[in-house]
């Protein structure tokens, strides 16, 4: 899991592990804001990126609304699945379905860019994200098969010139 919090203190969280209580108590224990989440973003269903979900629902965390951003493929398991799809079906969390590789502002100053990558996609397909930044960006890329598969994919001749691409 990775937390990015925006220039106006917006939390967003990239996948969501079991470790996810841990997760939050280390994000959140300088701005004394443990817990609060504005947007999951989810990039495949192999376990460990999506299983720290069930905590947002009412047994634990009981939360509301929140935007969970996932591609139509992962959104089409987790409706499959009947304990995730109770997260959405009771209004945990909201499905935000994005389509291809557009950028999605979560500020003013801060975007995230989902890329779809190679990986082993048995239950759903599988996404890194670019987070831009005013003068930064970093790619958040858990899995993927292989550097030639995924270079090979995006057209690219090499690591260096595919994320100056982005």
């Amino acid at each position: 899991s990775l937390g990015v919090t925006t220039e106006v203190g917006s939390k967003h969280l990239m996948d969501v592990s079991r470790s996810l209580s841990d997760h939050l108590i280390n994000w959140g224990k300088e701005e004394n804001d443990i817990g609060r989440i504005d947007s999951i973003w989810l990039s495949h269903a192999h376990v460990g990126h999506y299983d720290g979900l069930f905590q947002f629902g009412r047994e634990v965390m009981g939360t509301s609304s929140i935007p969970c951003h996932l591609s139509k493929s992962m959104h089409e398991f987790c409706m499959s699945t009947p304990p995730l799809a109770s997260l959405f079906d009771e209004g945990h969390l909201i499905a935000e379905v994005f389509d291809g590789d557009a950028s999605i502002e979560i500020s003013e100053l801060v975007a995230i860019s989902p890329i779809k990558v190679p990986h082993r996609d048995e239950f759903s397909d599988t996404h890194g994200f670019v987070i831009k930044g005013p003068k930064r960006r970093l790619l958040y890329l858990t899995d993927h098969d292989s550097w030639d598969e995924t270079l090979g994919f995006h057209e690219a001749d090499d690591i260096r010139s595919w994320l100056s691409s982005m």
